[in-house]
């Protein structure tokens, strides 16, 4: 039974000192605990060992309140235990503020999900009549191109890029959502990245640079360029990255080069004569939706989405990703693979 309590227990219960003595402490039971919860408890301050925990009581209006409690045997020098002492702390408050940011959290959550759901559902619809415009743009292309006026070819190409941008903006929207809920499951295996990877991405994306008078370099410079991992995501690094590179570049020259360092790491560099980013930039570079005011917003097009992409494709690789860049001068994007099948 109870035999002393402090003001503090008179404020915070709301009992006076006098209508508690000599109660049995369950006068303050939420009955929110079950019988284990208290058998331990019971079992752990009459073995002489301190008790510590959170409480759920009730006050004398029938309102809820939490209690942080260390409960301590007070042992007589025949080694009895003759009473138990409590000290208190009221931590209502506190595991509201806990619960509302947990909550928080979790709506947060709730709604990235929602977000990406709805943004991968708007994609697949937009996909499937793109795909069926360039279908049979294509085919008209085709059957008139000997018989139309060479200005006229210019408004094909056009129409091409256009296509091409918008299938590209979907892809990077459907992979990201992919991989922000948990659905995209890569499968890794051995990986020639020359031949399997750089030598297709460089044929693919020559006509683009040249179609801007760049010149595209590529040089495998490793005698074993064999890596493992997921070739899907892989080839979207690198894709990413040698689009970027042409996008942001106007005049002179894009180089990809493959070697291996003295740890007998696969390294890919990607380096550009673009135009560059600020030291402030680089820091959020990989972060998605997100662009640089200047040039990559205003001169450029894009959508904040493919560095993005390719950070979590690096980490799905274990592989690691850095950049370095100069406003006006051009960026270097460095692919350093770990896991690598050695000679």
């Amino acid at each position: 039974n109870i035999v002393y309590v402090n003001p503090s227990f008179e404020r915070i219960a709301g009992y006076s000192k006098d209508e508690v003595q000599g109660q049995n402490i369950r006068i303050l039971s939420s009955n929110n605990h079950d019988t284990e919860f208290y058998k331990k408890l019971w079992d752990t301050i009459l073995s002489g060992k301190d008790w510590e925990g959170e409480i759920l009581n009730r006050n004398k209006k029938g309102g809820l309140y939490w209690e942080h409690q260390i409960i301590s045997p007070v042992i007589n020098d025949e080694g009895i235990t003759t009473h138990f002492v409590a000290v208190k702390e009221d931590v209502t408050e506190k595991k509201r503020m806990i619960q509302e940011i947990i909550d928080s959290k979790e709506r947060a959550v709730a709604s990235e999900k929602l977000k990406t759901e709805f943004l991968a559902q708007i994609s697949h619809e937009i996909r499937t009549p793109i795909n069926i415009i360039t279908s049979n743009f294509q085919l008209i292309k085709d059957e008139v191109e000997d018989k139309i006026e060479p200005e006229f070819l210019e408004l094909f190409s056009s129409i091409s890029r256009a296509s091409h941008r918008i299938i590209r903006t979907v892809d990077l929207i459907l992979n990201m959502s992919e991989l922000q809920t948990g659905a995209y499951q890569p499968v890794k295996k051995k990986i020639n990245l020359d031949s399997e990877i750089l030598q297709s991405l460089y044929i693919e994306y020559l006509y683009l640079a040249q179609s801007k008078k760049l010149d595209l370099h590529y040089d495998c410079l490793s005698s074993n360029p064999q890596i493992i991992g997921d070739e899907y995501s892989v080839m979207q690094i690198f894709a990413n990255l040698i689009d970027n590179a042409i996008k942001y570049t106007d005049k002179g020259k894009i180089e990809v080069v493959l070697y291996e360092n003295e740890k007998d790491e696969r390294i890919v560099e990607v380096k550009d004569s673009g135009i560059g980013m600020s030291k402030e930039f680089l820091e959020k570079v990989f972060q998605p939706f997100v662009q640089e005011e200047h040039g990559y917003t205003r001169s450029y097009e894009g959508n904040g989405l493919g560095l993005a992409l390719v950070k979590n494709y690096c980490s799905i690789n274990e592989a690691e990703i850095e950049v370095e860049s100069e406003k006006g001068i051009g960026s270097t994007f460095r692919v350093i693979f770990k896991n690598c099948i050695t000679q």
